[in-house]
C-alpha cells in the first residue's frame, strides 16, 4: 500500500519481498506506513501487484518493485528495485501526467504512462497489453524501457494482461487479453489492438 501525504511525500507498507515498499532491502515487510526516501513533490501514485509508481509535480516518474519482466521500466533486466528510481520516457515526451502499475502476477506485469495526451507502456507485452502492436500475433517481447504507443488517452489502466484507455471525449477502450472477460467486449478473446467498448464516461 502507498500513502500520499499533504506534504507530497509517499509512505508505504506490505510486503516488501520485491522491493515494493521503496525502503531498501532490508526490510521484509511492515504493518505500519514507513517513509519512502528520496520522493518529494509527489502529485500521483500507482500500485501494482509488484510494482510501485510516483508522479512528482515536475512531471517525473520515479518505479521501483519487481523488474524481472521490465515492469519498473528503467532499461535493465534488474529482477528486483528496492529504492526509487527515475524513469526516462523517449526523448521529447515531456512531462508524465498519469501512470496506472498493473498486474497480479509475474507474468502480465506492465506499467502504462501518459505525457501530453501520448501513451507509454512497458513490462510484459504478450497480449499487447503494452499497447504498441510490435506482434500482432500475440507472442510479444518484454519492453524494459518504456517505448511509444502512438496511442493518445486522457486516463490509462494497466489490468492483468489487458488495459484500459480513456480518451478525451469519455469513449473507454480496451485492448490485451481478454480473459474472464475483463475487455468488456463480450467475448474471452484478446483485442490486439483497441476496441471501443463504452461511451460517455
Amino acid at each position: 500500500v502507498l500513502w500520499l501525504l499533504n506534504n507530497g511525500t509517499v509512505e508505504s507498507c506490505g510486503t516488501n519481498m520485491q522491493g515494493q515498499l521503496g525502503v531498501g532491502s532490508g526490510v521484509q515487510q511492515s504493518n505500519v506506513p514507513l517513509a519512502v526516501p528520496g520522493l518529494t513533490g509527489i502529485v500521483r501514485v500507482s500500485v501494482g501487484e509488484h510494482t510501485s509508481a510516483a508522479v512528482d509535480s515536475s512531471g517525473r516518474l520515479f518505479m521501483w518493485g519487481g523488474n524481472e519482466t521490465g515492469a519498473v521500466g528503467v532499461g535493465q533486466q534488474f529482477r528486483d528495485v528496492y529504492t526509487p528510481m527515475q524513469v526516462q520516457l523517449p526523448a521529447g515526451a515531456g512531462a508524465v501526467t498519469d501512470v496506472s502499475a498493473g498486474g497480479d502476477f509475474g507474468e502480465n506485469d506492465h506499467t502504462l504512462a501518459l505525457a501530453g495526451g501520448a501513451m507509454y507502456g512497458w513490462g510484459v507485452d504478450s497480449r499487447n497489453q503494452v499497447g504498441d502492436e510490435a506482434l500482432s500475433d500475440g507472442s510479444g517481447v518484454n519492453k524494459y524501457e518504456p517505448v511509444a504507443t502512438g496511442l493518445h488517452f486522457a486516463q490509462v489502466v494497466a489490468g492483468g494482461s489487458h488495459s484500459l484507455g480513456l480518451d478525451a471525449t469519455g469513449n473507454v477502450w480496451a485492448w490485451g487479453g481478454g480473459y474472464g472477460f475483463a475487455l468488456g467486449t463480450g467475448t474471452s478473446t484478446a483485442a490486439m489492438t483497441p476496441v471501443m467498448v463504452d461511451t460517455g464516461v
